[in-house]
């Protein structure tokens, strides 16, 4: 689900990143030295940039098994996936929904 803030650098397609409850999750979880991009887990912007990554390919109906097993994003991405298909099984429900109340 989509709040709406944005954070960090455009994503796919110049697009910029947008904030779910993961990805403020990946924000939270991020400690001193991730937020400044040291350590062995990456950025904040590259786990931003994974999740919106995984995101998208969930909405395009493919997954990318080499980012999904990548050791520092492979995490973000795939939560990233998860939210896409969670996102597109709840328009799917309510096109259900619209399409039931609508029979005679």
């Amino acid at each position: 689900m989509i709040i709406g803030c944005r954070i960090g650098p455009p994503g796919v397609g110049g697009r910029p990143v947008l904030c779910g409850a993961a990805a403020c999750d990946i924000v939270a979880r991020a400690g001193p030295e991730r937020r400044a991009g040291q350590g062995s887990g990456g950025t904040v912007d590259e786990a931003l940039l994974a999740y919106d990554a995984g995101r998208v390919d969930a909405l395009a109906g493919h997954r990318d098994a080499a980012r999904a097993k990548h050791p520092a994003t492979g995490a973000d991405y795939r939560m990233g996936f998860l939210d896409g298909r969670i996102e597109i099984f709840r328009m799917l429900a309510s096109v259900r929904e619209i399409l039931d109340d609508d029979s005679p």
